[in-house]
């Protein structure tokens, strides 16, 4: 959590010319916080109708150790930011996401409510998933069932899946152009 508000601190100052003291800095930390609470619902969730003896901190625990790769992706997403500032286009830079299929497709030829779902198809989503995985197995070790994995990654994508088409809908309502 820490990296991810100085990383924020450093990008409205730096990159943005911006003064540190802003309300726009706590947008990153309150969205890491809401995601990581209802990550860990989910996957929480999923892991009890399973019959994982397992609690909600536990739980908890893992995902913000997964949160790791998040805070991997600012970092190296904003040492990108610093060095491409002055070669790419605004509209590039303003919609960055790292390791995504967002740079696959020239964003003239994407329909508006396809660049959430793109970016958020990324490197850095499946290395969380992994990191999850990994540090709950730590934690249920005695009985490391190998359904563990298969709970984590279809409860969290199932999630995920869900959350991109309400993100597609609201865009569609919302800012149909």
């Amino acid at each position: 959590m820490a990296i991810i508000l100085a990383t924020t601190l450093v990008a409205q100052v730096f990159y943005y010319h911006k003064p540190a003291i802003s309300p726009s800095v706590m947008i990153i930390p309150i969205t890491f916080m809401v995601n990581s609470l209802l990550t860990t619902m989910i996957i929480y969730v999923g892991l009890k109708f399973k019959e994982f003896k397992i609690t909600f901190n536990e739980v908890f625990k893992a995902v913000i150790t997964g949160a790791v790769a998040f805070a991997l992706q600012y970092l190296f997403e904003l040492i990108y930011l610093f060095l491409a500032s002055k070669s790419g286009n605004n509209f590039h830079l303003l919609n960055f996401s790292s390791l995504s299929l967002f740079h696959l497709y020239h964003p003239n030829d994407m329909p508006f409510y396809l660049m959430y779902p793109l970016q958020t198809i990324n490197v850095w989503e499946i290395l969380n998933v992994i990191i999850i995985i990994r540090s709950l197995k730590l934690i249920v070790t005695p009985n490391n069932p190998p359904s563990l994995t298969y709970t984590v990654n279809l409860t969290y994508f199932i999630g995920l899946f869900i959350w991109v088409l309400i993100v597609i809908y609201l865009n569609l309502s919302l800012f149909n152009k």
